[in-house]
């Protein structure tokens, strides 16, 4: 019997899933990590786990690098500074085997956009807050800072004072 495309990645997806190295369940993959899954899939075929954990790093670095730019750009037009803020990134990593992604001490896991631009974002306010003693960024209506969040897959600001969001991006 010949499995369709679906059904090989299906199987994929929960052999790799159970993998102690990647562990993850795959309900509860966002529409982007999925949608990563399939392209890997779909180019590379049914890749073991060791082969997936480099794929898995170059991803995280990319996101982070892309979030990072795209957010330190706006902060620094609203802080009037330069942040002097990279990403750090460890391939041999003895706690995480997929290798260590971070934003000033926030570890970038995300395989996806939006969640990507949302750890990276509570990596920009934690360096704002302890380099240049700043809240970052801060609701124009309530004026308290905002929280980075995920809302219906969607990176935003959140407001907790007047319970409202608004776009961290354009894009």
């Amino acid at each position: 019997m010949v499995r369709s495309r679906s059904e090989a990645f299906s199987d994929w997806l929960e052999v790799i899933s159970q993998e102690p190295e990647l562990g993850f369940d795959p309900a509860l993959l966002s529409q982007g990590a999925r949608a990563w899954y399939e392209e890997i899939f779909d180019e590379h075929g049914e890749v073991p786990p060791a082969y997936l954990l480099r794929l898995l790093f170059e991803r995280r670095l990319s996101l982070a690098r892309f979030s990072l730019d795209l957010l330190r750009t706006v902060a620094e037009r609203d802080l009037g500074k330069k942040l002097q803020l990279e990403v750090q990134a460890s391939e041999d990593s003895d706690i995480e085997p997929s290798g260590e992604v971070e934003v000033y001490g926030e570890q970038i896991r995300a395989l996806d956009l939006q969640e990507a631009l949302t750890a990276t974002a509570s990596g920009i306010q934690a360096f704002a807050a302890d380099t240049q003693w700043v809240v970052w960024p801060t609701c124009t209506e309530h004026r308290c800072g905002l929280h980075p969040t995920l809302v219906v897959g969607r990176a935003v600001w959140h407001c907790t004072v007047g319970s409202h969001d608004q776009p961290m991006h354009d894009s």
